[in-house]
């Protein structure tokens, strides 16, 4: 490797005359508006801001990865996606330079001198509508003091040209515009041509009189942008090697520090450099999920592409061979399908995205369809439910999840040999990584429904087993308290015989939340109850769906079980039928 400099300018230039790229090991642009107009200020302090490392790449290298441009036009607007466009092959006929490690500094300084910042108009609330959103360019203020720290006066901002103030302490003047002069003799010319007309029509005296009193400071501060951009301060190391594995061994040893480059990142690297269309594909197929209900990540769709091309699962460098990239992209299309489907499943075995403990449960049963499984028939939903459940309120996944997933998707394989759908009770059998088991014992199960709290996500796929139906197609369901725990305060407890401070302690702080007084709603039953007691809502309700409530939650027919003073009778009479309920669907 050698160490290079080159100018802010030369690099921005190289930038837009597609010589300097992205290549696919690189994250996404993550800076901040902050982070931006920081990095200018350290250059114009003359701070260090760290090396770079661009690699060299000829031709015949080119052509066989995958390329990336610089975003020019960035935008705080969460809900629109902001793509760097792949280079197109005619751009990489020449030796280009692919930014190993600086991306962020040098997306920055694109922005900032040569592109755009959309941020949101004051006063638009929460809406990420694009008209929401207003495109700025980066200004320097030339009334600024210049302080030693970054806190005393801002010397860069972002500013929309119709909107940048000009008074005594505010002269703004647009950085990119620089970029264009010859020499720094240009900003005299500057503020005699264009600065003082612009102050002496504004016929503002305290202005034009800070402006003459400030002038040779203000051409001090023209020419010190000027020097920034076209002295050689931006350092890096180039290297000269057409080797994308020790490429990649740099890299990764590069970001070992700061913000960390994630495995997950660093394997989607090497799978788009040999897939070029991966990279769209696979953010199109999160999206899609996204919109059915189901968000998930790169990771999980990484993985999921090992499990269902029956291929290693160990997430690892060698799992993403050019042989196993290939047995990917010839089934994608199928991968894809079976994920979609598994969106339409889940909300039938109640599944409940932000409850969700752990994606990678869900690949087994993405395995399960692909492999012919059937999951159309009430039988065959329960035992999937029962098998989703399990492994999230057991942890099945948590730790050694490679393992655990070759474990499952073997026995998974073994079962659709001889039938089409899942044995649950098969899954007992399996003996998995770190002594964990899908088998729940009696005591397990009592465990869990004396010891499950409303602050628990294990409370939602507990209930979720209890209801004949929980579908998610139909509405949104939500944990609530059986008796309000609104009610569960010392004053009221005291209003209705309690008188017992211990007691109304254990309530007021544990036992309310605990599962037995938990039950789910659908959200248009949940704003009707609110705080009403359930005596309340339940004589609100017509008496055949009164009845039907009553046996849907478990809940005793004997309004007295019901009153607050009767609590403890209330909760181990709900205990029992929970466990009760519970044990049938496991065969206990």
């Amino acid at each position: 490797m050698k160490f290079e400099s080159i100018s802010i300018k030369q690099a921005i230039t190289d930038i837009e005359k597609g010589k300097i790229f992205l290549p696919p090991i690189q994250r996404n642009f993550v800076w901040n508006y902050d982070r931006i107009v920081n990095l200018f200020d350290s250059l114009y302090r003359h701070y260090p801001i760290g090396n770079c490392i661009f690699w060299k790449l000829k031709p015949e290298t080119s052509q066989d990865y995958p390329l990336y441009k610089f975003i020019k036009e960035y935008s705080e607007n969460k809900s629109k996606t902001i793509s760097n466009e792949n280079v197109p092959s005619n751009l990489l006929e020449q030796d280009v330079y692919a930014v190993v490690d600086g991306q962020q500094r040098l997306s920055s300084l694109y922005i900032g001198l040569a592109g755009t910042y959309k941020y949101k108009k004051s006063g638009k609330g929460l809406q990420n509508v694009d008209a929401n959103f207003v495109t700025s360019k980066l200004y320097i203020n030339l009334l600024a003091i210049e302080a030693k720290a970054f806190d005393e006066e801002v010397l860069f901002e972002f500013w929309v040209e119709n909107d940048i103030p000009m008074n005594d302490k505010n002269l703004w003047f647009e950085v990119g515009k620089v970029m264009k002069w010859k020499n720094s003799e240009q900003s005299e010319k500057v503020v005699k041509e264009i600065l003082l007309p612009k102050i002496l029509s504004s016929n503002k005296k305290t202005l034009i009189d800070r402006f003459e009193l400030r002038k040779e400071k203000i051409i001090s501060k023209l020419r010190t942008i000027y020097d920034m951009l076209n002295d050689n301060r931006l350092y890096y190391f180039d290297i000269d090697n057409q080797n994308l594995d020790e490429v990649v061994d740099i890299f990764t040893r590069v970001n070992s520090g700061g913000m960390t480059l994630k495995k997950s990142d660093l394997l989607f690297s090497i799978l788009v450099a040999q897939w070029n269309e991966g990279r769209d594909e696979i953010k199109e197929l999160i999206e899609s999920m996204k919109e059915s209900g189901v968000s998930i990540s790169q990771d999980f769709i990484m993985r999921t592409c090992l499990v269902l091309s029956d291929l290693p699962i160990k997430y690892k460098l060698e799992s993403f061979t050019s042989k196993n990239i290939s047995i990917i992209k010839k089934n994608w299309e199928d991968i894809k399908s079976c994920l979609m489907k598994l969106c339409d499943l889940l909300p039938e075995i109640g599944y409940n995205d932000y409850l969700n403990q752990s994606d990678n449960s869900l690949i087994p049963i993405a395995y399960y369809i692909k492999k012919g499984g059937s999951y159309n028939t009430q039988k065959s939903k329960k035992d999937l439910q029962k098998y989703y459940v399990v492994s999230q309120v057991r942890g099945i996944f948590g730790g050694q999840s490679d393992q655990t997933l070759e474990k499952i998707r073997t026995e998974i394989r073994k079962q659709l040999e001889k039938d089409k759908t899942l044995n649950y009770q098969n899954l007992i059998g399996l003996k998995l990584p770190g002594g964990k088991t899908f088998e729940l014992t009696l005591p397990d199960l009592q465990e869990l429904v004396g010891d499950t709290t409303y602050f628990s996500p294990h409370a939602y796929f507990l209930l979720s087993l209890i209801y004949p139906t929980v579908d998610l197609k139909i509405r949104r369901y939500e944990v609530d308290h059986v008796l309000p725990k609104s009610k569960f305060n010392y004053s009221n407890l005291r209003n209705n015989g309690i008188d017992d401070e211990e007691i109304m302690k254990y309530w007021i702080e544990e036992k309310k939340d605990l599962l037995p007084n938990l039950q789910l709603l659908g959200d248009k039953d949940n704003s009707n109850k609110r705080a009403k007691t359930i005596i309340e809502y339940l004589k609100a309700k017509p008496p055949r769906e009164r009845k039907e409530f009553i046996k849907d939650n478990l809940l005793p027919s004997d309004y007295k079980l019901l009153e607050l003073k009767n609590f403890d009778d209330f909760f181990e009479y709900r205990k029992r039928q929970l466990v009760t309920k519970l044990k049938k669907h496991f065969g206990l």
